[in-house]
């Protein structure tokens, strides 16, 4: 297991917590290692969608320097950088600007190996929301998430790795996506997030977002932060 090389930030049920003070204190620290990775397990959905929508998954892979075997064992480290870039790629060279959406929106978090699995193990959100924060440690050195109490709703939140410009938006769709379908499990399939926050400033694709019906959009924020209401916090797992 990755020893979990970043700090654990809970800001839960604490009003005078700014949302956006982690990121403030936290954004030009230097990571404990020279490369962010990430376990092929979250890798994995990636691969196995774009091979569902018939992409030329070999030239793609060997554009970032990967190859589809890397992906066989689930706990192999995968320089995150190259899943930005494979997934950008993607969305260019099949015309899909909201690759990171279609491919997010079709799974759950049972779909990333042991660590889904755990969380989709929690019997109510919360739990499942404090197990996904406190174990993706073990599956990426990248900045945490984290949790904000905000007005009657908790802030999902994360600043992700810091630089990378190739993939950000496509990356940031999958993030935002993964996020809410974690509380879609635990309230409706049909659930959206009354607000969220986007890093990037370039929406396109944003309209077709399943998950993003209704949600009030801000662009080119200083975090990703998905807004879910109090009341959903004690919701049981759907069977």
């Amino acid at each position: 297991m990755i020893s979990k090389l970043i700090t654990f930030y809970l800001l839960f049920y604490d009003n005078s917590v700014n949302l956006f003070s982690y990121a403030d204190e936290n954004k030009d620290k230097t990571m404990p290692t020279n490369i962010v990775v990430v376990r092929a397990s979250h890798g994995i959905p990636m691969i196995n969608y774009l091979k569902s929508v018939s992409a030329p998954l070999p030239y793609l892979l060997a554009q970032v320097a990967l190859s589809e075997d890397l992906f066989e064992n689930p706990d192999n480290l995968i320089p995150e950088h190259t899943l930005y870039a494979l997934l950008e790629n993607a969305s260019l060279l099949l015309d899909m600007p909201d690759i990171g959406f279609k491919m997010t929106e079709q799974l759950s978090l049972d779909n990333y190996g042991t660590f889904g699995a755990e969380v989709m193990e929690k019997e109510t959100l919360n739990d499942a929301l404090l197990t996904f924060i406190a174990t993706m440690g073990e599956q990426s050195n990248c900045p945490p998430f984290w949790l904000a109490q905000g007005d009657g709703c908790v802030w999902f939140c994360r600043i992700g790795s810091q630089g990378l410009k190739q993939g950000h938006w496509q990356v940031e769709q999958h993030v935002v996506s993964l996020m809410s379908e974690l509380v879609r499990s635990y309230t409706s399939a049909k659930w959206t997030p009354p607000f969220v926050y986007f890093q990037t400033n370039t929406l396109k694709g944003i309209e077709t977002a399943n998950s993003l019906i209704n949600t009030r959009i801000n662009s080119n924020m200083p975090i990703t932060a998905v807004c879910i209401p109090n009341t959903c916090l004690n919701s049981a797992k759907l069977t």
